[in-house]
């Protein structure tokens, strides 16, 4: 059970670049938690990630560095090892990483209901 577990997993997962030598892989929220990711914007009319949740779906990274979390000046060139709490307070106060993961996000699910839909019309 746990290898299907694993493989219904990785079927979600993908890789988001966030600058060149530097991505998260992130998992696509399930169905049951779309709800608790996603909000109507009402003067849009659209559909947008809660931004507080990206953190939350990314679950592994490549290429980070201590430089990038503290800084070129403090921080070492050293690869850091993926650590969620620690993503989750670097990507806290960087907009433009959250806007791509949550870009990523928001496609993965559109990407999967429509694929959902396309296979219920077969």
């Amino acid at each position: 059970m746990h290898r299907l577990i694993s493989q219904l997993r990785a079927q979600r997962q993908s890789w988001v670049e966030l600058e060149p030598g530097k991505r998260v892989q992130i998992i696509r929220p399930t169905e049951s938690e779309v709800g608790e990711f996603l909000r109507t914007d009402g003067a849009a009319r659209a559909m947008v990630a809660e931004l507080v949740q990206v953190s939350r779906f990314v679950t592994n990274w490549d290429g980070i560095t201590e430089a990038d979390i503290l800084g070129p000046t403090i921080g070492a060139s050293d690869v850091v090892p993926f650590d969620a709490d620690l993503w989750a307070a670097v990507v806290a106060d960087n907009s433009d990483w959250l806007k791509k993961v949550g870009t990523a996000l928001l496609d993965a699910i559109v990407k999967h209901f429509e694929q959902k839909a396309q296979a219920e019309k077969n």
